[in-house]
């Protein structure tokens, strides 16, 4: 059995031609006994639509950046929560207004402000490019000395996300779940992605990534498409990091 994991934005969907080659080549790669993932920094509700617009057949979901991992049928297989004192600690960053907005992450959803009752898994800084001042960035900093947390920083268009997640929690940490859990051997683990937040998955397992994106010095090979990977999986000339 092999594993593909692949990220959902600017990855699996680009555009509504290569999506549906994706999601037929995927149906095939799992009809021949293997599993898909998708993993995505969006919440579990949000990509679950995603899925269910394009028929996207998958056996896992990975979500928020790695914080969560479910099976096909949306039960929790792990998830990893953080203090909720990070809340406090971000009350400075808060007061300079450079963001356009605060994504706190619970299981399922992101909210805007955190329910008291809801365990959370992520705050995200949404901030435009031309709104990121010195003072933003250098608060941002030292942020970044507690060791309690990850902090992770990534951009779509002229939108970054500043990210800060529980220790050791990236892309890598659900895969790492399922190759103890299933288990599964390295060299049968493929990853692609297209941003910094991928980064991880396509560095420390066989990882591709699609066009010119910018973390192609870290990927083995780029691809239009899912569908063209999987087709030099199956005729074996795809390059592999693990053999």
């Amino acid at each position: 059995m092999k594993l593909l994991v692949s990220d959902y934005d600017g990855t699996f969907y680009t555009d509504e031609v290569n999506v549906k080659k994706n999601v037929n080549s995927i149906r095939y790669w799992m009809l021949y006994g293997n599993s898909f993932m998708i993993s995505s920094g969006r919440s579990f509700n949000s990509i679950a639509k995603k899925l269910i617009e394009h028929n996207i057949p998958v056996d896992y979901i990975s979500t928020e950046d790695g914080s969560h991992l479910f099976d096909r049928n949306g039960n929790l297989l792990f998830e990893k929560n953080m203090d909720k004192s990070i809340i406090n600690e971000i009350d400075d960053l808060k007061s300079l207004n450079n963001h356009d907005g605060i994504q706190y992450g619970t299981t399922y959803e992101y909210y805007d402000e955190l329910p008291k009752y809801k365990e959370i898994s992520s705050i995200n800084f949404v901030v435009r490019r031309d709104k990121i001042s010195p003072k933003f960035i250098k608060e941002w900093d030292s942020l970044k000395i507690n060791n309690a947390y990850s902090f992770l920083v990534y951009s779509y268009d002229d939108i970054s996300y500043f990210c800060i997640k529980p220790k050791g929690v990236d892309k890598r940490t659900p895969i790492e779940y399922l190759e103890t859990s299933i288990p599964i051997l390295k060299r049968n683990i493929y990853t692609v992605g297209d941003e910094d937040n991928d980064k991880t998955m396509v560095k420390f397992y066989n990882g591709y990534t699609i066009g010119d994106s910018t973390i192609k010095n870290d990927a083995l090979a780029s691809y239009n498409n899912i569908e063209e990977i999987i087709n030099d999986i199956y005729t074996k000339k795809i390059k592999k990091r693990f053999r």
